[in-house]
C-alpha cells in the first residue's frame, strides 16, 4: 500500500516550503514462527493455524521541502526526511537529505538532476542494528512538442539513474551488476485538461497514466505493471489548488 498526502505553499515570487507524509508498507503479514508443530526429534509435522499472527511492514516519511527560482531557466530543492520504519515488533529511525535543480536550455528543452539520500542515510534500529541507503543520482531530459492544430504538446522524457552501489534488477546491461539504469516515457497533454502517460521504468516496468484538470482540481491515476507475485499496482491521486 502507498499513502500520499502533501500540501506546497509560496513563501515568495521565487520560493516554495512544502510538507508532506508518505506511507509505504505491506499489511497482514502471515508469521508462523511461534505456530510449527514438532515431533520428538524437532521435525517439522505442520502448521498450528491457531497460532499464526499477523503483523504489518511500513516505512513512513515525513518531507519538509523548499524550492527557490533562481531566474526563468535555473532552480534548485531539497527535502530533510524523518524516516519511521516498522516490522513487527521492531522499528527504527532515519534523516536523510535530498536534493536537486532544473534548467530551462530553451523554452521547449528542459534538463534535471536529483540526488536522493546526498550524505547516506542512516536508519537505526532498536536492536542495535544500522543501515546505511546509499545515494542515488538520477538526470533526465524533456523535449515539448507542440502540435497546433490539436491545440495539445507531446513531451518525450528519457532518465539515467546511477546507483553508487548494486541493485539487482537494476538493469541487465548494467556495469557490474547493475549500477547503471534508465527510464523513458511520455505524456501526450490535450488542451490542458486530459493528460495521458505511458513508460518503462528503470526496472522494466510498464507504467501508464491519465490526468485530469479542471479549475482548482486535478485527479490522477497511474497504473504499474508488476510481476505475477505481486501483481498490478493502482494508484489515484487528487491535487487541490487554493489559489
Amino acid at each position: 500500500n502507498y499513502d500520499y498526502i502533501g500540501f506546497a505553499r509560496p513563501l515568495s515570487s521565487s520560493k516554495t516550503l512544502g510538507i508532506s507524509l508518505v506511507r509505504l508498507g505491506v499489511d497482514n503479514i502471515k508469521d508462523s514462527r511461534s505456530a510449527a508443530i514438532l515431533d520428538a526429534n524437532g521435525v517439522l509435522q505442520g502448521i498450528d493455524e491457531s497460532r499464526v499472527n499477523n503483523f504489518n511492514s511500513a516505512d513512513y516519511v515525513f518531507y519538509l521541502s523548499m524550492g527557490h527560482q533562481f531566474n526563468s531557466a535555473f532552480s534548485i530543492g531539497f527535502n530533510v526526511k524523518l524516516i519511521r520504519r516498522s516490522l513487527a515488533d521492531f522499528s527504527a529511525n532515519g534523516l536523510g537529505f535530498d536534493a536537486g535543480l532544473l534548467y530551462a536550455v530553451s523554452d521547449r528543452w528542459k534538463i534535471a538532476g536529483a540526488v536522493r539520500n546526498i550524505t547516506t542515510t542512516l536508519i537505526a534500529w532498536d536492536t542495535g542494528t544500522k543501515e546505511l541507503v546509499s545515494p542515488t543520482l538520477r538526470m533526465g531530459s524533456s523535449y515539448l512538442i507542440p502540435l497546433p492544430g490539436l491545440n495539445s504538446y507531446f513531451i518525450p522524457n528519457f532518465d539515467v539513474i546511477v546507483q553508487s552501489q548494486n541493485t539487482p534488477n537494476l538493469s541487465e546491461n548494467g556495469l557490474d551488476g547493475g549500477i547503471f539504469g534508465g527510464a523513458i516515457g511520455g505524456e501526450f497533454a490535450i488542451q490542458e485538461r486530459l493528460f495521458l502517460r505511458g513508460g518503462y521504468d528503470e526496472l522494466q516496468r510498464l507504467n501508464l497514466g491519465i490526468g485530469i484538470r479542471i479549475p482548482h482540481i486535478g485527479i490522477d491515476y497511474a497504473f504499474t505493471n508488476y510481476d505475477q507475485e505481486l501483481g498490478n499496482a493502482h494508484r489515484i491521486g487528487l491535487l487541490i489548488d487554493f489559489e
